[in-house]
C-alpha cells in the first residue's frame, strides 16, 4: 500500500543517529557539536564520506530525514546536560544546523583559521589554501543539492540562518 513507509535497514537508521562532530571553542567557552554522520562528514568537508552517507540514507528510504537532521550543541562537562544561557548565545550559530549549513560553517571556521595563521585581514581568498577549502565545501554542497537539499532551508536554531547566510558571512567568494 502507498501509505506504508519503506523498510529501513539498520545501516540507514545508523545514519540518523547522533554522533560527535567536533569540540567548539569560542573565547574561553567550550562545547561539543553533535549531528548525524552526514552532518559530521559535511563539517569535515569530506565529499567521499558525504556521498557514502547520502547513498546509505537513500538506500534506507531516509534521505529527506538525513538532509534536514539538525545539529545540537551540548556542554563539554558531563555534569550539565544543557547549555547555560551565556553558552547558548555563544554557540547559537552552530545549534540547529542541517548538514549543508554545517558544511558552510566548517568552511568559515577553516578559512578563519587559515587567515589568522597567515595574518590575512581581508576575505578575498587569495591563497591556494583558502581556495582549496572553498572547493571542498563546494563539492560537498553540490552533492547535497544533487540529492535534494535546498539552499533556502533555514536552520532550526535561534538565528534562522540558511546556507546562503552562512556562506555570505564567511567571506568565501568561491562558495
Amino acid at each position: 500500500p502507498a501509505d506504508q513507509l519503506p523498510e529501513q535497514s539498520p545501516e540507514a537508521e545508523e545514519q540518523l543517529g547522533r554522533v560527535e562532530v567536533c569540540k567548539l571553542e569560542h573565547n574561553k567557552q567550550t562545547a561539543i557539536l553533535y549531528s548525524n554522520p552526514l552532518g559530521r562528514a559535511c563539517y569535515q568537508l569530506d565529499v567521499a564520506k558525504v556521498e557514502f552517507c547520502l547513498a546509505e540514507l537513500k538506500r534506507g528510504g531516509l534521505l529527506e530525514a538525513g538532509l534536514v537532521y539538525a545539529s545540537s550543541v551540548r556542554p563539554l562537562t558531563k555534569e550539565s546536560r544543557h547549555l547555560s544561557s551565556k553558552e547558548f548565545r555563544r554557540f547559537a550559530n552552530e545549534n540547529g544546523c542541517q548538514p549543508m549549513i554545517l558544511a558552510c560553517a566548517a568552511c568559515a571556521t577553516e578559512l578563519g583559521r587559515i587567515r589568522q595563521e597567515l595574518g590575512i585581514h581581508d576575505d578575498r581568498s587569495k591563497t591556494d589554501r583558502e581556495r582549496e577549502v572553498q572547493l571542498r565545501a563546494e563539492e560537498v554542497i553540490k552533492a547535497l543539492v544533487n540529492s535534494g537539499a535546498r539552499l533556502s532551508t533555514a536552520d532550526v536554531g535561534p538565528n534562522g540562518n540558511t546556507a546562503l547566510h552562512v556562506a555570505a558571512r564567511t567571506g568565501a567568494p568561491k562558495l
